[in-house]
C-alpha cells in the first residue's frame, strides 16, 4: 500500500508538470533548434506539488528542428563509482518532432522498508508516456535516510547530440560526515569519467538520455 501511494503521488506530480510545461515548450518550438534545457522556475501550483510530493523533480523542455524516431531516458546506479545497474528507464518509439518535455520525479522521503522509487515521463505532440521504477539492486547498506543527498541537472541549454548518450541530471548519497559535494559540471559536457566523478558517493543515480534519428 505504501508503495502504491508513492507511485500515485509521483504520477500526479509528473502529469501536472507535463501539462503546465507543454504550453511553454510549444511557444519555444518556433526556435527550430535541436536543444534541451532544464526548467528552473515553476508556478505557485507547481511549487506546492514539488515541496509536498517529491524530494527531487527535474523537468526538461526540448525543441526539435529534426524528426527523431526514438527517445530513451534511463537511470544508471553507481556504488562508490562502480556501475551496478543501467537497465531501468523508458524508451519511446514514435515520431518525435517540434517540442516536448521530459520529467524525472522521486518521492520526498525514502523509508527504511521501501526501495528507492522514481518515475520518468516523456511528452510530445499531445502524447505522454510514463514508467514507474524501483531500485531492484537496493541492499540493507543503502540507508538513504541516514545519508546526505545532493542533486543537480543541466544548468544551461544544450544542443542535443544525435544518437549519443548525454547527462540530464543526477542524485548522489553519501554517508561521509564531512559533507557531500556536487558532481562536476564537466560531466554534463562530456561523459566517460563517471567512475572517477562518482567514487566519493555511497550511491549515485545518473539520469541519461539519447535521441535517435
Amino acid at each position: 500500500m505504501k508503495r502504491l501511494k508513492i507511485l500515485m503521488t509521483v504520477g500526479l506530480l509528473t502529469t501536472v508538470l507535463y501539462g503546465c510545461e507543454e504550453s511553454i515548450a510549444s511557444e519555444k518550438s518556433r526556435q527550430k533548434d535541436n536543444t534541451i534545457s532544464s526548467v528552473q522556475s515553476f508556478s505557485d501550483r507547481e511549487n506546492t506539488i514539488l515541496t509536498t510530493a517529491a524530494e527531487t523533480a527535474m523537468v526538461f523542455d526540448f525543441q526539435l528542428a529534426n524528426q527523431y524516431k526514438e527517445i530513451k531516458v534511463w537511470i544508471e546506479k553507481y556504488r562508490f563509482g562502480k556501475l551496478i545497474d543501467d537497465k531501468s528507464g523508458l524508451s519511446g518509439t514514435d515520431s518525435f518532432k517540434d517540442s516536448g518535455t521530459i520529467v524525472f520525479a522521486a518521492p520526498r522521503s525514502v523509508e527504511e522498508d521501501m526501495p528507492f522509487t522514481y518515475q520518468i515521463g516523456i511528452g510530445n505532440n499531445g502524447q505522454f508516456m510514463t514508467t514507474a521504477q524501483t531500485d531492484e539492486n537496493q541492499t540493507k547498506d543503502d540507508q538513504f535516510e541516514k545519508m546526505g543527498m545532493v542533486w543537480g541537472s543541466l544548468e544551461e541549454e544544450k544542443s542535443i547530440p544525435d544518437n549519443e548518450d548525454f547527462l540530464l541530471g543526477y542524485i548522489g548519497f553519501s554517508s561521509d560526515d564531512s559533507g557531500i559535494s556536487s558532481v562536476s559540471s564537466e560531466l554534463f559536457h562530456k561523459l566517460g569519467n563517471e567512475q572517477e566523478e562518482l567514487q566519493d558517493y555511497d550511491i549515485a543515480y545518473l539520469i541519461k538520455a539519447r535521441f535517435i534519428r
